[in-house]
């Protein structure tokens, strides 16, 4: 007879979740912001609505990545004129797009992207090699961030990682919105620099992957969170 579902004997409140596994950039980035804001999305898979910001990039970067690897644009792209002697030039270099590498915790790639050996993800929006030397274009859309230095560096590693021939790794940042003739910040690691980002991923992830307890984080961001009491969402804390 299972006890928990009668009314006299209520299941416990969960008050610990289990471990995260893996990690990426972006799920360590939006558990940074609000852990609890994580849980609801990621572990409890609450529906979030999807932001127009949020749509207008998973659009744009569908039709760059769709054009990278197969010279096509949709009709409906809306960066197909500005952006194709760019991407046109990453073409003729052999970029690939939308490369998904799942690593284990020795950084070696694994054939999965799931799978219970996986320890980090990574996305590269575009990769391509050129001698000795590994290149990573990544495009956001919206504003420029600190951040994004940082994600850059991650990039260089996991490119360096992947490809042990490469003796040096470039990502480039790539601003949609501020058009095609912006100067894109570009960030090169050597190999010589791999321990150190090593240890500077592994404190990036140390926190994340250690939480259990996912406790709310309030701030400017419960004004957007589409779990925030003052949307009728399941948070208590905040706006």
């Amino acid at each position: 007879m299972n006890f928990g579902t009668h009314p006299d004997h209520p299941l416990p409140p969960i008050t610990e979740w289990p471990k995260q596994k893996a990690w990426s950039y972006s799920a360590v980035s939006s558990h940074a912001k609000c852990p609890l804001q994580f849980r609801f999305r990621r572990i409890d898979r609450l529906p979030e609505p999807p932001s127009e910001a949020m749509s207008r990039g998973t659009v744009i970067h569908a039709d760059l990545s769709d054009y990278i690897n197969t010279g096509n644009f949709p009709d409906t792209s809306t960066v197909s004129q500005l952006w194709r002697p760019f991407l046109d030039g990453l073409r003729a270099l052999g970029a690939r797009s939308e490369l998904q590498v799942a690593f284990d915790k020795d950084w070696v790639a694994l054939p999965a992207w799931y799978g219970e050996a996986v320890h980090a993800r990574v996305v590269f929006d575009a990769m391509h090699h050129v001698d000795k030397s590994a290149f990573v274009t990544e495009f956001k859309t919206g504003k420029v961030y600190p951040e994004h230095v940082q994600q850059g560096r991650l990039y260089c590693l996991a490119a360096l990682m992947l490809q042990p021939e490469a003796e040096e790794a470039s990502c480039q940042i790539v601003y949609i919105d501020q058009g095609p003739g912006t100067k894109r910040p570009i960030f090169t690691q050597q190999r010589s620099a791999v321990p150190q980002l090593l240890r500077e991923f592994e404190d990036f992830s140390k926190d994340f992957l250690n939480d259990t307890i996912y406790p709310a984080r309030p701030g400017y961001h419960c004004n957007w969170c589409a779990y925030s009491k003052a949307k009728g969402g399941p948070c208590t804390q905040g706006a």
